[in-house]
């Protein structure tokens, strides 16, 4: 049985929303992509990061039906 991935460390949500690790540290830092801290560890949420990445490529196409306010 195969055992879904909920979480995402630095490489893996970089790879995932097509950042650099470099980018995603400053997003991280600036507080402008979900992300939580276990102990050392910043966790990205695979759930967070989808719905993170919708609402960034839905405010650029200018579809306010779809996107919260977003920083960019």
């Amino acid at each position: 049985m195969s055992v879904p991935t909920l979480a995402l460390d630095y490489d893996g949500a970089a790879q995932a929303v097509s950042l650099s690790r470099r980018e995603l540290e400053r997003l991280v830092a600036c507080n402008e992509i979900p992300h939580c801290k276990h102990g050392s560890r910043v966790l990205f949420s695979v759930r967070e990061l989808d719905r993170w990445l919708s609402e960034r490529v839905a405010a650029q196409r200018g579809d306010r039906r779809f996107a919260r306010r977003v920083k960019s």
